[in-house]
């Protein structure tokens, strides 16, 4: 198999950020966290200073991928519009994943099914449950904690003091497990109309 090199953006998640390199090739990856604040121009000077350190340009980059969501309304969007902006800009194929997909990924190991857990506020949760590989069982969803289905993996961004014994919380920038992990890449959808459909679960909320 032939891994193309990969130019990955999440801007939605807490542990957002760059990652650029090639798939299963450790020593060709450099990653970036984002700062608190979230802007297309961060996003391009971050994409600027890693290919810099990879010694690269954007005409090296074969693929491009992105996080839809669930997680930060302004950093889907803004996501989402860069990736649009680069592939209209370049040309290069370009993908998405979901949050809840690259946060199961993270688990190391499985050995029966992985449900992913993000904080969706209100004392809510979004949730969806994958097999070892990955495969959706459940589609996502937004539950209360004691309504989520304990005898599976958990995994979640941050800690969760009622599950704090069975929970796995990931600790490195989500989107470089993408990398590491090719049932995830095996996930990514394909072609720009998937950057035209956030996921959000939740309405955006209505500035009036």
């Amino acid at each position: 198999m032939e891994y193309k090199y990969i130019l990955a953006i999440d801007a939605a998640s807490k542990k957002g950020g760059i990652a650029v390199g090639t798939l299963k090739k450790p020593d060709s990856l450099f990653v970036a966290p984002f700062p608190q604040s979230r802007t297309s121009g961060e996003i391009i000077t971050l994409i600027d200073s890693l290919l810099l350190k990879a010694k690269k340009t954007l005409e090296d980059i074969d693929e491009i991928v992105v996080i839809r969501g669930p997680g930060s309304f302004t950093g889907i969007r803004v996501g989402l519009a860069t990736a649009m902006g680069l592939h209209y800009s370049t040309g290069k194929k370009v993908g998405t994943l979901t949050t809840l997909e690259a946060i199961a990924a993270t688990f190391p190991n499985p050995t029966k099914n992985i449900t992913a857990l993000l904080d969706a506020l209100r004392n809510e949760w979004y949730t969806q449950t994958f097999s070892c590989t990955l495969e959706d069982i459940t589609p996502p969803k937004i539950k209360k904690l004691d309504s989520i289905e304990e005898d599976t993996h958990l995994v979640s961004e941050t800690p969760i003091e009622t599950l704090e014994k069975q929970l796995y919380v990931y600790n490195k920038i989500l989107i470089s497990y993408l990398f590491t992990n090719t049932h995830l890449y095996k996930k990514v959808k394909w072609g720009q109309e998937w950057l035209t459909k956030p996921l959000y679960l939740r309405p955006p909320p209505i500035n009036k």
